[in-house]
């Protein structure tokens, strides 16, 4: 095929391109670059006013690799221009609008501002109401990073619950540097994300539920007020990684992942914290500043704690129901290959010469390893061996320890 310059009679007709080869033209370039050379033809304008994926990124106008060329004069200019061009685009796409569905949303930021707040809300409710499937929402502020130390969440987007409340078809959202609204109750039921990572910051927020999602990476951060955690996973599933931090009211965990857990840390808990992990393998289960009293049941390769209450020398010495605590919360990993124990306030591991009378069976029958890190352990013992950070104990938890640790 001859490919001609504008003055070239072998110049192609652009006007009369087929319609599929045109939107095929327009979908590689970015949405603000398709609105604006749509005007080259109707039949282009046509396609742009009911085009069912919009992609506005504030970096497309500048160099990726050198935006840090750029003054902040330069950029706070672009940003102005880059906030008619949301308006303009969007009074062009109501003045055009054909009722045409609007399914993908994504909207990136490097320079967002508290007086942005309208144009972004009036965009979302405009594709929620439009049968809105995906949503990626990214505002960064000029100097985020250092913004979220100094003043966590306030200089964020605060999205408003009531323009997604009407997003009945939303199947995937993506959110960063964005205030999501007071929900005290989040169930997720066969949803699709696309990065397989599912992170939420919300300290409103008592339940969380999340069944049949296919993903890899759930992080719950700030969860202050969390009360209740379940996640059942699809059949054949796996999850890499699951964290939950600040949750110091958990009370409830109900967790199946049916092929493979790699880790669970959970980072504070309620004094009355039930939980039941299931899966085929779990590799690593982590609970720091937890309780004796918490009611754990899960089968892991290895097993970390840090528990406030272990090994107390105060409680050991004057309370009677102490000793059955101990016991009992000791048995809750039981079927651990391998146990590490950790508590900062302690100076000596005591073992009490009365557990055997109160039990014939040891309560970590196949633990291999037992650990127990204690800041400054002794150097001295005759059944005290260092090793590292670490204090490998002969106890009568397990069957003895030699000199490598081992038990």
């Amino acid at each position: 095929m001859a490919i001609g310059t504008m003055k070239s009679p072998h110049m192609p007709d652009l006007h009369n391109l087929p319609d599929l080869v045109t939107e095929k033209i327009l979908q590689l370039l970015p949405t603000k670059a398709t609105f604006q050379v749509s005007f080259l033809s109707k039949n282009w304008q046509g396609v742009v006013s009911s085009w069912p994926s919009l992609n506005f990124n504030e970096n497309d106008d500048f160099d990726r690799h050198h935006l840090k060329r750029h003054s902040l004069y330069q950029l706070q200019i672009q940003h102005i221009r880059f906030i008619y061009f949301l308006k303009g685009y969007l009074d062009y796409r109501k003045k055009n609008d054909q009722k045409e569905p609007l399914y993908k949303l994504r909207l990136h930021m490097r320079m967002y501002e508290h007086q942005d707040f309208s144009t972004i809300t009036k965009w979302l409710k405009y594709a929620c109401q439009r049968g809105l499937k995906e949503l990626d929402i990214s505002l960064v502020s000029v100097d985020s990073e250092r913004l979220v130390e100094i003043y966590p969440y306030n200089y964020f987007y605060n999205l408003p619950l009531v323009a997604i409340a009407t997003a009945k078809s939303l199947t995937s959202l993506k959110l960063e540097f964005v205030k999501c609204p007071s929900i005290e109750s989040l169930s997720l039921s066969y949803c699709s994300i696309g990065n397989l990572k599912f992170y939420v910051c919300c300290s409103s927020l008592k339940y969380l539920e999340v069944k049949s999602c296919r993903l890899d990476d759930i992080r719950v951060d700030h969860a202050f007020n969390l009360e209740s955690f379940t996640y059942l996973s699809l059949p054949y599933s796996k999850c890499e990684k699951m964290i939950l931090t600040n949750a110091f009211n958990m009370k409830y965990i109900n967790i199946s992942v049916d092929k493979y857990l790699g880790e669970f840390s959970l980072w504070g808990c309620h004094n009355t914290l039930e939980a039941s992990i299931k899966s085929k393998r779990i590799h690593r289960f982590k609970l720091f500043y937890g309780y004796l009293n918490a009611k754990l049941s899960f089968k892991a390769d290895q097993a970390t704690f840090l528990v406030g209450e272990l090994w107390s020398q105060e409680q050991l010495s004057s309370g009677s129901t102490y000793v059955p605590r101990l016991v009992s919360f000791i048995k809750s990993f039981s079927r651990c290959k391998e146990v590490r124990l950790y508590n900062k306030k302690v100076k000596a591991l005591t073992v009490f010469k009365n557990y055997r009378k109160m039990t014939s069976l040891p309560p970590l029958p196949v633990t291999s390893t037992l650990l127990v890190g204690i800041p400054n352990p002794p150097v001295v013992g005759s059944r005290l061996y260092r090793i590292g950070g670490l204090v490998a104990m002969d106890c009568t938890f397990c069957k003895g320890v030699d000199h490598a640790g081992r038990c």
